[in-house]
C-alpha cells in the first residue's frame, strides 16, 4: 500500500518513506504520522529533545598560549548563582572560544538574543583570563537551534530508566515508513555518525520493502 505525504504543496504518493527529522517534529505534532503505533509514540515521550546551543568567539590571535589544557570549566565560587560553562579553547590551534550550554539554561538564553548570549559567555572568559580578551575580539556568533522551527531543540535524551525505549524507533510502520535521526541508533544517539548510520539502514529497509535488494542488506547495517 501507497504512503501518502500531504504537505503545504499539495499531497505526494510514495511506495515508501523515510523520516529522517528532529525528534521533536513528531513530539508536538508538528510533523503527523497517522496511527503512528503505540509503542513508537510512547518512545519519543520517553526519549524526547533536549535544548543546547554553542556560543563561538574569535580572537585576532592566539589569547590562550599560557593554558595548555583544550577545555575549560569556568565557575566563580565567590557569587556561586553563576552559570558553570564549559568552553572549548583554541580548537585545531585556531585561535577560538566555543561555549557549550544547555537544557533550559540554553532555551532561555537563546530566548534572549545573540547579543546576550554572547556577552555572558565572554563576561565569563574575562574572569577567567582576564579584561584584555575584550580588546583581542574578531567576531563572535551563537547557534539557534532552540528557536529554529525545523529543529527546535538539540539531541535526544533518554528519561531514567528509559534507554530501551529507542528499540521502538527501529521498527518500521505498516512497513513502508522508516524512522532516521540520532535519536534512533542504540549506541550513537546524538552523534552525526549515528544519524548517519541510521538512514543507511533506513535506506536499505525501505529499498527491501519496495522490492528492491534483499531485506538481509538492512539487517547487517548498524542499528
Amino acid at each position: 500500500q501507497d504512503v501518502l505525504v500531504e504537505t503545504d504543496q499539495g499531497t505526494i504518493t510514495a511506495k515508501a518513506v523515510i523520516v529522517a527529522v528532529p525528534a521533536r517534529m513528531i513530539e508536538t505534532g508538528r510533523l503527523k504520522i497517522d496511527d503512528l503505533p503505540a509503542d513508537i509514540s510512547q518512545a519519543f515521550a520517553d526519549v524526547p529533545m533536549g535544548y543546547y546551543e554553542k556560543i563561538a568567539i574569535a580572537f585576532d590571535g592566539k589569547v590562550f598560549d599560557d593554558f595548555y589544557m583544550p577545555y575549560a570549566n569556568i565557575f566563580d565560587p565567590v557569587a556561586p548563582a553563576t552559570h558553570p560553562l564549559n568552553f572549548e579553547l583554541h580548537p585545531f590551534g585556531r585561535p577560538l572560544a566555543i561555549t557549550h550550554i544547555a537544557g533550559h539554561f540554553a532555551r532561555d538564553m537563546e530566548r534572549e538574543g545573540e547579543p546576550g548570549m554572547i556577552d555572558f559567555a565572554l563576561s565569563a572568559l574575562v574572569r577567567a583570563f582576564g579584561s584584555d580578551l575584550r580588546k583581542r575580539i574578531k567576531k563572535a556568533t551563537t547557534t539557534h537551534w532552540s528557536s529554529d522551527l525545523f529543529i527546535n531543540g538539540a539531541y535526544s535524551c533518554a528519561k531514567p530508566g528509559r534507554g530501551d525505549a529507542r528499540r521502538a524507533f527501529a521498527a518500521p510502520i505498516r512497513g513502508r515508513i522508516f524512522l532516521a535521526g540520532e535519536h534512533v541508533h542504540q549506541t550513537f544517539q546524538a552523534t552525526a555518525h549515528g544519524a548517519f548510520e541510521t538512514g543507511l539502514r533506513a535506506a536499505a529497509s525501505a529499498i527491501s520493502a519496495v522490492g528492491h535488494g534483499a531485506a538481509s542488506e538492512a539487517q547487517t547495517l548498524p542499528v
